[in-house]
């Protein structure tokens, strides 16, 4: 591991002149103190990584555009603080610059000349501002971008060499980490160079600035390479005309990474769309949820016919109801991610927009709805791209506390170097070589360092995104958490437990349940109904494929990257569509699969509540449920009085509907239906529209009821959300129809660290 600069060079941290001349002095708070304080120690680790820290002023401090009368709100990418203007705004925005000193000489008189320089690279990233009197809106830009300087690159101080000078600075970032466009990129060059022997404080270069005769070469570095988050500021100092590299002065600062927040984060709104006349039922099913979960702040309409109104921008509240009529796209996870950035000084959340199309529906929602005070927006990566760049297929560990090997390449997937320990988590990230994730997408997640990334195969899966097979969950005991993962195992286990009672004492999977025009609606037939028998004859050779050759593997691989073992797992069942053929020629054939079985992995987290889609599989009298769950699947703590509340089930009726027709579906009399208290005010008859049916059935379904109680049995409350219309059926789940803001683990009452400057050094260079 590279060690820390003042290890190496010690000499370099001391203040010295050259016969009567000294050094200008750099002061920022290269201590990560939240304060620039101009103590010693401060000054001493100004180049050791990762420095000062700026935070990418990515939000709106300025008030928002009005919304048009009859109209949507204004695309708001283009007033972001770091792309309206070169102003610093209203609001918060001079709090989220970092500041940055420079003083006269310790000892000794000035140079003559003091120039502050930037690489090329940095100065279109990075906005240096004069500090000056009169109001912060007006102070001017001297580096970077807006700079009225011949040259944006330098700004030479101006000073009276007798008396003694300060002059200040603010320092914007204008982006994240790593630009898809190369200007704003930094090129992988060496540092700027320590001193020889006898050379101090510092002597350096940014290799590429404007000047050739401004630059001096070294042989040796403090660290091999630049990497993107590295800011390099320079002094130089120029004496009798002739520029003085023994007098040079550097300082590092670092663009704050993209974090990423993992689902044991509290969350603070959940977003979807709402159509009212596709997915009311899964919005008011999730609502209710988001109520349990987040509290009243999470409003109902009075019945479950009443259709919900839709929220606009700036609403707070727990629940964001996205309007329909303006973002008729339903995969609200697959268009953004939402993480943060953390300087000691200040933070934001920011948004990163996937790569899923150029426009669309819910690219206008995301930059027309999202971005203000504190909420960032990354928008420069959005683009083309397949299924895999999309933020369904970023998921993030808890937090791994030991180092891993490298792990070879296989069914697994690709190949994964030797990590560390990954204090933020690692990305789990799937991966295809057929539908390769886009090198800008890989690479912008690799640059922010501080979460490294965990790439599995996930080339077999229609959709291929991470989320279909895995989901962490918090729990009590333990490391604190869970990693839940799809299992056909369970799900084998489980349906041949149910196929040996009685086909008379059980019901058929997927009742009142239809598939849309696609494969497994075979010669055309759409109703989704299916026995225990046909299911696995059909599936269970073709399940147990995958589970062999893909799910074990990956299983393997998450335990030796994440430090996990058997007791750390809980297994969700899933059934996936069965292959055509043996799995090996099925997939040499371009085959890919889905969840059959709606896929209950693929959930939302909601503090210590989870939103898990409904599955509609095989229902069997309790005392029978009972029975397989503690006799055959091993689960002493399930008792009756837990399995009571799955007695019965809400089913959900649309407009035109008729009760007697439901009844039938279900076998039940339709006059228990009418009579039933849950139903209260419902009549016999066509349906006018949405409504939620209480079915008074003597049963459970067997595989919500394996899921309630392993669930619970870690501290877990589940709610299930029937998803199956408008997602399951079109090959996506509840987490695939949601997003969530959460809070960073920061900014909780009582954060002690660690922070993600304390390991980065040991991170950078991988």
């Amino acid at each position: 591991m590279t060690k820390h600069a003042s290890q190496i060079f010690p000499a370099i941290f001391n203040a010295f002149a050259v016969g009567a001349i000294g050094s200008a002095v750099l002061h920022a708070d290269f201590d990560k103190s939240g304060s620039l304080n101009r103590v010693p120690d401060e000054r001493r680790r100004r180049i050791i990584r990762p420095g000062a820290i700026l935070l990418p002023n990515l939000d709106i401090d300025d008030p928002l555009p009005p919304i048009p009368p009859g109209g949507g709100p204004p695309d708001l990418k283009d007033s972001l603080d770091a792309k309206k203007d070169t102003n610093i705004n209203a609001g918060n925005d001079q709090s989220e610059l970092t500041e940055m000193e420079i003083n006269s000489p310790v000892t000794g008189r000035a140079a003559d000349r003091v120039v502050l320089r930037l690489a090329p690279n940095d100065a279109n990233r990075i906005r240096v501002f004069k500090v000056q009197p009169g109001p912060a809106g007006v102070w001017p830009v001297v580096i970077g971008d807006g700079s009225t300087n011949p040259s944006k690159e330098e700004y030479e101080l101006l000073f009276s060499s007798v008396a003694s000078w300060q002059f200040k600075f603010v320092i914007e970032a204008r982006t994240l980490p790593w630009h898809p466009d190369s200007s704003f990129r930094v090129p992988s060059d060496p540092v700027p160079n320590p001193p020889d022997p006898g050379d101090q404080p510092f002597v350096t270069s940014l290799g590429g600035v404007s000047n050739p005769a401004n630059r001096t070469n070294r042989t040796r570095s403090i660290y091999p390479n630049r990497i993107p988050a590295d800011v390099w500021v320079e002094l130089a100092h120029f004496v009798g005309g002739a520029e003085a590299p023994a007098l040079e002065e550097v300082g590092l600062f670092t663009i704050a990474p993209f974090i990423l927040l993992s689902n044991l984060q509290p969350v603070e709104q959940v977003y979807v769309v709402y159509w009212s006349t596709h997915n009311h039922d899964f919005v008011y099913d999730l609502a209710e949820a988001c109520r349990a979960a987040l509290g009243a702040g999470v409003t109902l309409p009075p019945d479950t016919s009443t259709p919900f109104t839709p929220h606009t921008r700036g609403h707070s509240g727990p629940l964001y109801i996205a309007d329909e009529t303006r973002y008729s796209d339903q995969w609200m996870q697959d268009q953004f991610e939402m993480g943060y950035c953390w300087a000691p000084h200040a933070h934001m959340h920011v948004i990163l927009h996937c790569k899923r199309g150029f426009g669309g529906p819910l690219a206008t929602f995301v930059r027309s709805e999202l971005p203000g005070p504190e909420m960032g927006l990354y928008d420069s990566i959005h683009g083309p791209g397949n299924s895999l760049n999309f933020g369904g297929n970023l998921e993030v560990s808890p937090p791994v506390s030991v180092a891993n090997p490298s792990l070879p390449a296989g069914p697994a997937g690709p190949a994964v170097p030797a990590q560390p320990p990954a204090p933020f988590g690692k990305i789990l990230l799937g991966n295809s070589t057929a539908r390769p994730v886009d090198p800008d997408f890989r690479e912008f997640l690799k640059a922010q360092k501080v979460q490294p990334l965990l790439e599995i195969d996930t080339s077999w899966l229609a959709v291929g995104h991470v989320d279909e097979i895995i989901s962490f969950v918090p729990a009590t005991g333990g490391k604190g958490f869970k990693l839940l993962i799809a299992s056909v195992l369970t799900a084998h286990r489980l349906l041949n437990h149910a196929k040996a009672i009685p086909a008379a004492e059980r019901t058929d999977l997927f009742r009142g349940k239809k598939w849309v025009e696609k494969p497994r609606a075979a010669a055309g037939v759409l109703d989704a109904k299916i026995s225990v028998e046909v299911l696995l004859l059909r599936a269970e050779a073709s399940n147990e494929e995958i589970r062999q050759q893909k799910l074990i593997p990956i299983e393997q691989r998450l335990k030796r990257a994440l430090n996990l073992d058997s007791s750390d797992i809980i297994r969700i069942p899933v059934y996936f569509d069965p292959f055509t053929t043996s799995f090996s020629a099925a997939i040499a054939a371009g085959e890919v699969t889905v969840a059959f079985t709606p896929g209950m992995v693929n959930m939302l987290v909601v503090n210590r509540h989870v939103m898990v889609p409904k599955p509609f599989t095989v229902r069997l009298k309790k005392d029978k449920a009972l029975k397989i769950l503690k006799d055959k699947m091993g689960i002493p703590t399930v008792t009756d009085a837990r399995l009571d509340p799955l007695v019965g089930h809400w089913h959900w009726a649309r407009g035109g509907d008729i009760i007697a027709d439901i009844a039938a579906i279900y076998g039940v009399v339709e006059a228990d239906i009418l009579a039933n208290p849950k139903n209260v005010g419902l009549t016999a008859g066509v349906l006018a529209g949405w409504r939620r049916i209480w079915i008074p059935e003597d049963n459970v379904d067997l595989f919500e009821a394996y899921v309630k109680i392993v669930l619970e049995d870690i501290g877990l409350t589940v709610h299930f959300i029937d998803d199956w219309d408008v997602y399951h059926r079109m090959d996506g789940e509840v987490h695939c129809g949601t997003n969530a803001k959460r809070t960073p683990p920061e900014a909780i009452a009582g954060y002690a660290g660690p922070f993600w400057w304390d390991f980065y050094e040991r991170l950078a260079e991988l």
